[in-house]
């Protein structure tokens, strides 16, 4: 099934660029859209055509995919203290866990001998770190416990379906953009002397666009916080349990190493 769904994140967002131009063209290109029927319809080309489609959709998934990372996921350099709030910052959780006394930063000295730093000295380390930063620890202390905290593994297959649902949707956001572009491409390029007409295609056309893109958008906003208060609430009560049991604040190393 986890196969099946990473199969389907890289070849799903070509399908959603190929079928909303096709149908954005018909809505205001009708006639082009019956030529592509009749092209289609003239055209034997069997399993061959259905593996060259899978694998010309996976193309154009990949790059959607690297698009949709390069736009949605920016994060600052090595301790900027950019803007919070979005999707993949979890900073917040990282800070609160410092000021809980749940976590401790490891730092090292001019010797390079590992040194526990108090807790005022995590709080003000965690202040300093970058969204790259945090996503690090986090995903550390995640996978550091997958198969020893029982807490952690009844939630990891959620997490990873939760994860793939938004980069899913993230990707389908960016193609249902460049679907839109291309038609609007398309139609600007068709008939320049008809000013008129193409101008009244192109507004009608921006509009079913924008709801669409918006449609993604949003699906993507929200399973992207589902993700991250998913992810933090489990693997707070995780490391809660574990301060518990141990009765002394765990160990991590801040990323990257603080010079």
């Amino acid at each position: 099934m986890s196969d099946t769904r990473h199969f389907l994140r890289y070849v799903t967002p070509g399908l959603v660029f190929a079928i909303e131009l096709i149908i954005l063209l018909g809505l205001f290109r009708h006639d082009w859209l019956l030529k592509l029927i009749d092209f289609l319809n003239q055209k034997e080309s069997g399993i061959g055509g259905v593996i060259a489609a899978v694998l010309a959709s996976g193309g154009l998934g990949a790059m959607f995919s690297a698009l949709y990372h390069a736009l949605l996921w920016r994060g600052g350099g090595e301790h900027t203290r950019d803007s919070e709030g979005r999707w993949e910052d979890y900073r917040p959780v990282i800070r609160q866990l410092a000021e809980s006394d749940i976590i401790r930063f490891l730092v090292p000295p001019h010797d390079w001998n590992n040194t526990v730093v108090t807790q005022t000295q995590t709080i003000e380390l965690a202040s300093r770190l970058s969204r790259e930063d945090a996503l690090v620890i986090v995903e550390a202390l995640w996978h550091e416990r997958v198969n020893n905290c029982a807490k952690i593994k009844g939630a990891n297959a959620r997490t990873t379906e939760f994860s793939d649902q938004m980069h899913s949707a993230g990707t389908n956001f960016v193609a249902s953009i460049f679907a839109a572009i291309f038609a609007i491409l398309a139609i600007l390029t068709s008939h320049p002397a008809m000013i008129c007409c193409v101008v009244i295609r192109v507004v009608g056309m921006m509009a079913v666009a924008t709801i669409v893109s918006w449609a993604f958008y949003r699906n993507f906003r929200r399973v992207a916080y589902l993700v991250r208060a998913f992810y933090c609430e489990v693997l707070s009560d995780a490391l809660v349990a574990e301060r518990i049991k141990s009765n002394q604040p765990l160990l991590t190393w801040p990323f990257p190493r603080p010079r």
